[in-house]
């Protein structure tokens, strides 16, 4: 009988991204990290964006009842001197985690780097909240949207 109610209480167990219950009675204020800076790292055929974890400091939303937090990213690279690309690498993350990753450009895939280039990154990034859960092809845009904080960074290869 124990081990049913483990086996119970491990199946039930929240994962960090799932959905929790909000307080409806009104607007929260909630304190979250929020990052000031990229990271650029070269290899001989790649190039790697990613945001820079030491750039991360703390900052207060106010999110409405019963809505859900996440983040959406939108990353370009391109030659230094030249004009950014009209879109580039889109992704959403549920949550108020900044830690989304590291995007690669290689050679063979995107031409990027070419030797001799130097090249910059924008990340424009948003923490919002929708009332859409995360899903497969998940598009928060799709429900009630609202971006509570947005920064634009750039960083150029040194």
């Amino acid at each position: 009988m124990l081990a049913g109610v483990l086996v119970l209480t491990a199946c039930t167990r929240q994962t960090p991204t799932a959905r929790r219950e909000v307080d409806a009675s009104g607007p929260r204020v909630q304190s979250v990290r929020v990052p000031a800076a990229l990271s650029l790292s070269r290899g001989l055929d790649t190039l790697s964006v990613s945001i820079d974890p030491a750039s991360l400091a703390d900052t207060e939303i106010t999110v409405d009842p019963g809505m859900l937090l996440g983040v959406e990213s939108d990353t370009v690279v391109f030659a230094l001197g030249q004009q950014p690309p009209a879109s580039g690498r889109r992704g959403y993350a549920s949550g108020t985690d900044f830690s989304l990753g590291t995007s690669t450009w290689s050679t063979r895939a995107d031409g990027i780097p070419a030797s001799g280039t130097r090249y910059v990154a924008e990340m424009r990034v948003v923490l919002f909240e929708t009332d859409v859960p995360a899903q497969h092809e998940w598009d928060p845009h799709s429900g009630k949207y609202k971006a509570l904080w947005m920064r634009a960074l750039r960083q150029a290869e040194e």
